[in-house]
């Protein structure tokens, strides 16, 4: 079977090592015909520099390496043009800056081509380069992670200021009249959609196809994909997780499939894809290689419900306003690839996008990381936590349970905790919500089934868990567990569950704010 190198983002290696690539050329021959100036955004590790190493040796001329794949017979091999590829991936700003890191990025560039450049500037030398590249044929310009300069200094306001102004003048090159003659295709890929105005003021020519229908599987690999090139690894798999093959590709789909642009078309992350078959196992692959911690620690510090991020819906004009200076965490979740699009609808003449976490991997990553920011416990420490829960819980054993919530809450900052305010019933409030959020935190990322906030006919429950075996019904108060109880059983929030058939817990928690952590506790069972 052909073998699977992971992280390699050149495609004339893939081919010549004769490992597996998933074939994307019919899309680029589509994109080809149809325009020639894009902009693209995907999160990371989605193959982005591999589709513009694609598009490099496509232009080049390289016939022998698209043996077997759709475009080999369906492309004018005679036609070969001078390519430009850019990679910011590349670019050493954060060593010298990044006027100066452009400069010798450009140089280089040159040297490659036998050329020699007379500009002193970023923006002239991109220019001059063009030009004299010209000389060949019309340029194919390839800008990958052309956002790096900004998204790596999201924490850096200033910094992320000045790069963006440096890059707006460098990218509006590409729309100089006197240049425009000279290139075939511009292709530009990033994480991040800054608005035109910002970043892409000149390049109103620039067809945005991130969330287009006919690309939504340009990047990624879809179901079908999967089974038609990675199926002795699938086989192989599925005897030594002892699972038949339907049961293997139905445990992969909810862990790994899941992401979106469009709702209707759902791919796999190739990273975390390749490495699972490579470490043959299933764990988080794609977050912990792109742990976020500037986007954690903001949703954290922004006191956000992590609820909230978890069932959005949003109509067109979520996916234009990404800014810098005012940044919105949802919008960022979504263009980092910690939210995706489930479906889409029509509501009067908008269209609404319903998003939510892609997959498993995703949301347990991401809450995981969440809590220990909240506790500012370590991985180990973590897991240890969870493990004792998830056991008491299946077990029926309470007291366990409360104590590893009493230890979890032990180390939280004192920063996270609600602020006092005149109004006390408001300040009880904030502090339920901040002992129930922190509950939720934990039991979602254990895999039990808890819902919170729930309505019911005489009133709103806390949570309630729910086990193969067991139901638990959960009220928070600041104050005494027995007024938690008596609020249970007053508004029956035991009677929607009793049609389960499952032996039914209620649970009374009672809160000192003043100690930050648990009080006392009730139990009763139905």
């Amino acid at each position: 079977m052909k073998e699977i190198i992971i992280g390699e983002a050149d495609f004339s290696e893939i081919i010549l090592n004769n490992a597996i690539y998933v074939d994307k050329t019919r899309e680029l021959k589509s994109l080809l015909d149809s325009s020639k100036y894009y902009f693209f955004s995907r999160p990371r590790r989605f193959g982005k520099s591999l589709l513009c190493s694609t598009l490099q040796y496509l232009f080049q001329g390289r016939k022998a390496l698209f043996e077997g794949l759709w475009i080999h017979d369906q492309h004018d091999w005679s036609k070969t043009n001078p390519v430009l590829f850019f990679s910011f991936v590349r670019v050493a700003y954060k060593e010298s800056g990044l006027h100066d890191a452009l400069c010798r990025t450009l140089d280089a560039l040159a040297t490659e081509q036998r050329l020699a450049l007379q500009s002193q500037t970023p923006t002239e030398k991109f220019r001059e380069l063009i030009e004299k590249m010209s000389a060949g044929g019309q340029v194919v310009v390839l800008i990958d992670e052309y956002d790096k300069p900004i998204i790596d200094y999201l924490n850096d306001t200033a910094v992320a200021a000045a790069n963006r102004e440096l890059l707006k003048g460098f990218y509006g090159i590409l729309k100089d009249t006197s240049l425009m003659a000279r290139l075939r295709l511009v292709f530009i890929t990033g994480v991040s959609k800054f608005s035109r105005v910002s970043l892409f003021s000149d390049l109103n020519h620039l067809s945005d196809i991130s969330m287009h229908k006919d690309y939504a599987t340009l990047t990624g690999i879809t179901q079908t994909e999967l089974e038609a090139h990675f199926s002795p690894y699938i086989d192989r798999l599925a005897k030594e997780e002892e699972l038949s093959r339907e049961a293997l590709l139905a445990k992969m789909k909810r862990w790994y499939n899941g992401y979106s642009w469009d709702g209707v078309h759902f791919v796999y992350n190739p990273f975390s894809l390749l490495r699972f078959f490579d470490a043959r196992r299933f764990d988080n692959y794609w977050f912990d290689s792109a742990t976020p911690t500037m986007l954690v620690n903001a949703i954290r510090d922004s006191r956000q419900p992590v609820e909230d991020f978890e069932q959005l819906s949003v109509d067109d004009s979520f996916f234009k306003k990404f800014d810098i200076e005012d940044i919105d965490l949802k919008v960022l979740m979504f263009q980092t690839g910690y939210l995706t699009v489930k479906s889409v609808e029509k509501f009067e003449e908008e269209t609404i996008y319903h998003l939510a976490y892609p997959n498993e991997e995703v949301h347990k990553s991401f809450v995981r990381h969440l809590l220990e920011s909240y506790t500012r416990k370590n991985t180990s420490s973590t897991s240890e936590m969870m493990v004792k829960i998830k056991r008491a819980l299946y077990n029926k054993d309470v007291a366990t349970f409360i104590f590893q919530i009493k230890a979890m809450f032990a180390d939280i900052s004192y920063q996270m905790l609600p602020r006092e305010q005149e109004d006390a019933e408001k300040v009880a409030e904030l502090w339920e919500g901040y002992f129930q959020f922190m509950i939720y935190l934990l039991l979602s990322l254990i895999g039990v089934n808890i819902q919170t906030e729930i309505s019911k006919h005489k009133g709103r429950m806390d949570a309630a868990i729910q086990t193969d075996r067991f139901i638990y019904i959960l009220e928070f108060k600041i104050g005494t567990a027995a007024e938690g109880m008596e609020q249970i059983v007053r508004q029956e929030y035991a009677l929607y569950y009793q049609t389960t058939g499952k032996p039914i817990t209620l649970i009374a928690i009672g809160f000192d704010k003043k100690n930050r952590n648990v009080k006392d506790w009730e139990i009763a069972e139905l």
